[in-house]
């Protein structure tokens, strides 16, 4: 069961609305970065717990408190009650365009030898003025680690574009860089934990690298022909924060925690995507990504693969 709520109108009047939302249900916020729904995957993420939102005219708030939903193959899915992920969003827009947003997350994970408590204070300021576009996001986050030590780490995604609208094709450029600080056994630093995102949109479609000890120098090129197709061509130089700490997985699992990196280049990953909306309710998109590895691969110890990576996928979608 995905979704399974009642939502109930608490208060209306001309200043706004308030609204409460109780039972599982999907998270989105921002840009996904911190908090996604991820419909990438197979089964979409869900939460159990409640909701207020608070929207007016050009502000919308909301505060929660809930658990992660576990996806069990073999069993009705169920919340985990030793998790629990709590906050407070807001979000100012400007007309249609959100343009701010403001955060505190905080998530505690009581599962064993790996719980740690995480609190996340962050912001995202995204425009555009004519041609000219810019994103920030920044988050600083502290907390515990399992052994009860005090923990500090942070990210910061900068992003600069121009889009030529007056041109064929409709060409978007932009320019990133993301950081997301590592940790040190020695130090017992965690490093970064990225919540709950849509990793897959950010740091390469391939899935290889979550936001942790990481930094990401990305190119992203859409052009647009009409309504109907779009081209994305998106490059990214992936490398290491530190080299006292492993790369992590997306899930945030350490790729090669006992040894320490060779190199902190980690490689180049360039993805093309082309979408085609078929009709209004149809779309169909092709894909393919390529990773070529960088050093790291070949100069650290115990790592299984050492080679190039392929990655080719097509999805057809229906809207109803």
């Amino acid at each position: 069961m995905l979704n399974l709520f009642v939502d109930a109108r608490l208060l209306s009047s001309s200043a706004g609305t308030l609204m409460m939302r109780t039972g599982r249900q999907e998270l989105l916020f921002g840009d996904q970065r911190a908090v996604s729904p991820l419909d990438w995957a197979n089964t979409r993420r869900t939460f159990e717990g409640g909701l207020l939102t608070w929207s007016s005219k050009d502000w919308k708030l909301d505060g929660f408190w809930t658990h992660p939903v576990q996806v069990d193959p073999n069993r009705f899915d169920s919340p985990d009650r030793d998790q629990e992920f709590m906050g407070i969003h807001s979000s100012y827009k400007l007309g249609a365009e959100k343009v701010f947003d403001a955060y505190f997350f905080r998530y505690l994970n009581g599962r064993g030898t790996n719980d740690f408590k995480a609190n996340t204070v962050g912001m995202r300021w995204r425009r555009h003025c004519g041609d000219y576009l810019w994103d920030f996001e920044g988050a600083y986050q502290f907390g515990e680690t399992s052994n009860g030590s005090d923990d500090a780490a942070g990210m910061a995604t900068f992003g600069v574009g121009r889009n030529w609208s007056d041109c064929i094709w409709n060409p978007t450029l932009w320019l990133y860089y993301d950081w997301a600080s590592g940790g040190n056994v020695m130090e017992e630093r965690n490093g970064y934990h990225h919540l709950f995102p849509l990793a897959h949109k950010y740091n390469g479609f391939m899935d290889l690298f979550g936001r942790r000890n990481l930094e990401d120098v990305n190119m992203l090129l859409t052009l647009k022909s009409n309504q109907r197709l779009e081209l994305f061509l998106w490059y990214h130089y992936l490398f290491l924060e530190t080299k006292s700490d492993t790369p992590y997985s997306v899930a945030m699992t350490p790729f090669n925690p006992g040894n320490l990196p060779g190199s902190a280049s980690l490689g180049h990953e360039i993805d093309l995507i082309a979408d085609w909306k078929i009709g209004k309710r149809q779309s169909l998109l092709f894909g393919y990504s390529h990773f070529f590895s960088g050093a790291y691969y070949s100069t650290t110890a115990g790592v299984p693969f050492t080679g190039d990576a392929d990655f080719f996928y097509t999805q057809w979608t229906l809207n109803f």
